[in-house]
């Protein structure tokens, strides 16, 4: 009876254990699932997260409410179509405002400037914004459009957002750049350098009956240098044209430096180079290859009144401040006056300089590209937006052998892209969205950002020289010539029909359409 006792409370005592033992193991699974819940779903330690690859903009939720304003369902949608050199820097720019204004929806297209500009008279493009890379293509579409048959495209409403700035520059191999500098430096001309550097030894009143189509084009660079070198350095034919020129001058013509002194190259070298092969976009095109030929109608209109030697801007000169000397109105007026007279003898100048000349049907983008992949052989430069040139010289920054073989110059004159946008027809609610996002782009955070990508910030208070920005090709690339302060001299912009009438005399003189 003991013994049946005793396994009677064992058994009780077991049963005892098994339920504490299940009322255990109940608490913790309710206990662990709410700590699952609690947590956030995730039991391990979480760990640091990397750095975004954004810029951060710092502010506080009133501050983006000011940048965002009021949340709106359904989202308001912003179409923007803008220059195919402002793709990189709008493209991260727009993923950083989505994340801080996820109620507005910017949607980016990048185009070639005449083709948006085509599109809107034709009605094909209908965005909010239109960004183009210069002024010029504004003041061109307004002139366009005030045609009777193109009326229903949109109008341009009322303020220019710059948003960022990329001047016009020259990228070149470093031996014709000593060549080039020495020539414009030494040689007096009342001719500017947009006129001398793209059509050397065209004359201005060029004879062009019986002339070949294929030699309607610029001279030799020996041609061009042998002026300049003693009589005993060139041939029988060069002797005499030296003497010439002394007899024209009155001053006898010395060696600069010796030819094969390290210097200069040897006229041999410059012999074969052939022909000056200075590449700019088209102007039917693009809007640097518009402004190239606004630069060089001002040149050959305005010719300079002292006669001077006209040295190549940026040669050996030091950084100096940023300016932008716009002349007078006299100036403008002086060449609205001249440009009746002397638009036909322009067109014909053009033509024997540019009827013979096949140029590179590519972008401001691509022409620095195809510069460096040809070689000196096939181009000795090209004509195109800091930008775009900066893009080629940043991979070279990494190999030393090729530190001195392209060089890049600031011209004076030149013309500055500012790379204005303009908001065109649409509702209140999508224009309110629209100037959100254009300020967005005109903030520090995102000027420095445009720094990144090779541009030069709109916003004066940014400098250039600002310790925020991680990778700075204007600092980095000074080898090259880049310069972080270059002097800017910009001729005053003409009125959209001169523009117009320019870029017809120039068609007329190459038969490009």
């Amino acid at each position: 009876k003991d013994l049946r006792r005793l396994s009677s409370a064992g058994t009780s005592l077991i049963a005892l254990y098994k339920m504490l033992l299940w009322l255990l193991v109940s608490i913790s699974t309710v206990a662990g699932i709410v700590y699952f819940v609690v947590s956030g779903g995730n039991f391990h330690a979480e760990a640091p997260s990397k750095s975004s690859e954004l810029f951060e903009f710092k502010g506080t939720a009133a501050a983006t409410f000011d940048l965002c304003g009021p949340p709106r369902t359904p989202p308001t949608v912003v179409t923007m179509v803008h220059s195919e050199d402002l793709q990189g820097w709008l493209n991260v720019a727009a993923t950083q405002f989505a994340r801080l204004c996820p109620h507005i929806q910017v949607k980016l297209t990048a185009r070639e400037d005449m083709k948006t500009m085509q599109g809107l008279l034709s009605g094909e493009l209908q965005p909010n914004i239109w960004a183009p890379a210069d002024e010029l293509m504004l003041q061109y579409y307004e002139q366009l459009r005030s045609t009777e048959s193109v009326r229903q495209a949109p109008a341009l409403l009322g303020g220019r957002h710059e948003l960022a700035v990329s001047p016009i520059v020259l990228l070149i191999w470093e031996d014709r750049l000593r060549v080039l500098s020495t020539i414009l430096r030494e040689e007096p001309s009342r001719e500017g350098q947009w006129v001398r550097g793209l059509c050397p030894l065209v004359p201005r009143v060029p004879e062009l009956t019986e002339m070949a189509p294929q030699a309607m084009r610029p001279g030799t660079w020996a041609d061009w240098y042998a002026p300049l070198l003693s009589p005993t350095s060139t041939g029988t034919n060069d002797r005499k044209r030296v003497a010439a020129r002394e007899r024209a001058t009155s001053r006898p013509v010395l060696p600069l430096r010796p030819p094969g002194d390290g210097l200069l190259p040897s006229f041999a070298t410059i012999q074969s180079w052939g022909y000056v092969k200075l590449a700019r976009p088209r102007p039917t095109r693009f809007a640097a290859g518009l402004a190239v030929l606004l630069l060089m109608a001002n040149d050959y209109v305005l010719p300079r009144e002292d006669g001077k030697a006209t040295p190549l801007a940026g040669i050996a000169e030091e950084s100096r401040e940023t300016t932008s000397a716009q002349p007078s109105d006299g100036p403008a007026r002086s060449f609205e006056h001249a440009w009746p007279q002397q638009r036909d003898a322009f067109r014909n100048w053009v033509r024997r300089c540019e009827a013979g000349i096949e140029q590179p049907l590519v972008s401001e983008q691509q022409l620095p590209v195809l510069l460096q992949s040809m070689g000196a052989a096939r181009l000795d430069g090209v004509i195109t937006y800091e930008q775009a040139a900066l893009k080629v010289l940043e991979p070279l920054d990494a190999h030393p052998s090729d530190l001195s073989r392209l060089s890049l110059i600031y011209p004076n004159p030149t013309l500055v892209a500012r790379h204005p946008a303009v908001l065109l027809s649409a509702e209140p609610a999508v224009q309110d969205a629209a100037q959100r996002w254009l300020r967005y782009l005109r903030s520090k955070p995102l000027q420095h950002e445009a720094i990144r990508h090779g541009f030069r910030p709109v916003d004066p208070s940014v400098s250039l020289r600002d310790p925020e920005v991680e990778y700075n090709a204007f600092l980095r690339l000074r080898r090259f010539g880049v310069s972080p302060q270059p002097r800017f001299v910009e001729p005053i912009r003409p009125a959209g029909k001169l523009l117009q009438e320019i870029l017809a005399r120039w068609d007329e003189a190459t038969e490009l359409r």
